[in-house]
Formats: C-alpha cells, structure tokens, sequence
C-alpha cells in the first residue's frame, strides 16, 4: 500500500467520529427546537388566558358602566364609579348580563373551546359559560383569579329611636316622631329578591309596622299625622327580624321606585334595611354587610 492510499483510509478513519458528533449534534438541535417552540406554544397560551383573566377582574369595560341594555365594545367585569374602577371588584350587574359571546370577542374567537366560572367561595352560587366541547380539544389551559362581588343592594335608615326625626314630615303630631319611609328602586324582579331587615340593640317593647306604595301615603304630602292602616304589616320586637317583601297582594314590591312606610314604635336604637339579593337567596345570607363577597373567576381555553 503507498503513501496515498494510507492517507486515505486514514482520513476516512478520521472523518467517522466527526460524523458521528454531527449527526448527534444535529439530533440535539433538532430536539432542543422541539422543546424551544413547545415551551413557546406553552408560555403563548399561558399568557394568553392569564391576560385575558386580568382583564376580565380589573378592568370595567367599555363603556365602564355597560349592563343589558348598552353591551360592551371592550369585556371588562370590573366595577365602575365616578371614582374609578374597582381592581378585582366584580360588578354584580356585568355577572348577570355577561354572555357567550363577549368572552368570545375577547379571545378572538380563535379558540375551539372555552369555558369561563364564577363562583362564591365556600357558597354553592356557579354561574359558568361555555364554548365548544372540553372533549374536541388536545390540550387546556386553565388560571384563576381571585376577586370581590357585591351582590347586595341596600338602602337604609340607621340609629333610630322613638326619640328620632321624622322624614319630610312638615308638620307637628302625635305621630311625628315615628313616621319614616324609604325609597328604593326595585329592577327587575325575575332576578331579584327584596328584603327588610331590622336589626335593634335590644328587644323593643312593641312592634313596628309597614307598608308600601300606599296611595294615601306620599313622600311629596305625607299624611304624619293619620291613622297607619289598620291592615299594615308587623315587625315584631325582636333583635333581629327579616321579612321578604312581597310581590303580589296590597302592599307588595313593584317595578321601578318603591316606598317603604315605616310607623316605628321602638324604645331601643334601631336601624331599618330594604335589601336587594339574587331571587332565591336564603334568609340566613340576607345581611347589610356589603363587604363583598369572595368569588373565584376561572378561566379554561383549549385548542
């Protein structure tokens, strides 16, 4: 064998190794391109539903006061007010108008499958809404958030007493310390209950009375000074007394404004609640604490 034929098999020897590096190597690249876009498909989705949940608790929207009648350009469920909106403080209104297809322009419409909760923590109260099949979808992904809602209205008179000032009432009586109304304004009443609650320091020694939307009884002319009628409804003595408001019968809750006369006989301080709750609200969540109520938001996209 001459030199030339040693310095080719030598090479060919040599050039094994190099092509075995390259071919793992190319293996490698290969696989860690894999992973790059994989990760990237994942940190994409991820970012897309943990935006898409922020947007939904801390920001109210456009318009920022949109409800049934004026639907959003832009979905936001936070509350609104002319002090600004309310960071994870979801507006009760915006829950119950909110549908499918909000949370469809949100996304894009891009998705096959999506499926938005709300639900109170510790409670049994689930609203969800949902897109296309879980099962038609390889992959979810899924973030929650955390947030506050209200779902209470309320109006009130508070600290009085036998001893109190009468409202509107221009006149002097023998009644004219315990004649007292509230007015509040019913919605819609396929959705919502309405409550009076009275809550005292103490047990009373006489019953209170009241009703509502009498025609002989007017916050323009209230007559102070007459007989409450002789059929009105009682609020027994006790501490604490929670009556749901009819909505049929003589004295009973009707669209739009209301008012709620009181003929208050209590010797101990006491206040007086009309209080707006989602229709079937049991009487043991009936309560003038507006605090909130925590509520957990999730949100599902699959594709």
């Amino acid at each position: 064998m001459n030199k030339a034929q040693l310095f080719t098999v030598d090479l060919l020897i040599a050039l094994v190794p190099i092509t075995i590096a390259l071919g793992l190597s190319a293996n490698a690249l290969s696989g860690l391109a894999g992973q790059v876009q994989d990760y990237a498909y994942y940190y994409d989705m991820k970012r897309v539903v943990d935006d898409a949940a922020d947007i939904l608790v801390k920001t109210p929207g456009e318009p920022p006061d949109w409800n049934f009648t004026n639907p959003p350009s832009k979905l936001g469920l936070a509350k609104y007010s002319s002090k600004g909106r309310g960071f994870n403080n979801i507006d009760y209104e915006k829950v119950q108008a909110l549908n499918v297809s909000y949370i469809g322009e949100l996304l894009g419409w891009r998705y096959p499958y999506f499926r938005l909760t709300i639900s109170a923590i510790g409670g049994t109260s689930v609203k969800s809404w949902t897109y296309g099949s879980r099962d038609s979808v390889r992959e979810i992904f899924a973030t929650e958030r955390i947030a506050s809602m209200v779902p209470n209205q309320l109006w009130s008179i508070v600290n009085v007493t036998y001893r109190g000032t009468p409202l509107r009432c221009d006149y002097t009586c023998k009644f004219n310390n315990s004649r007292y109304y509230i007015e509040f304004e019913a919605r819609d009443l396929s959705i919502y209950d309405y409550w009076l609650l009275v809550e005292r320091t103490g047990e009373s020694s006489y019953d209170d009375q009241y009703i509502i939307n009498n025609t002989f009884f007017s916050p323009a002319y209230p007559h102070c000074c007459e007989e409450f009628p002789s059929d009105a409804i009682n609020i027994n003595k006790s501490r604490l007394v929670k009556l749901k408001l009819s909505e049929s019968g003589k004295y009973s809750v009707q669209q739009g404004t209301n008012y709620l006369f009181l003929n208050v006989f209590a010797d101990v301080l006491s206040s007086y609640y009309v209080i707006q709750v989602p229709e079937g609200t049991n009487e043991s969540e009936v309560s003038p604490d507006l605090s909130g109520t925590a509520t957990l938001v999730v949100l599902e996209v699959g594709r």
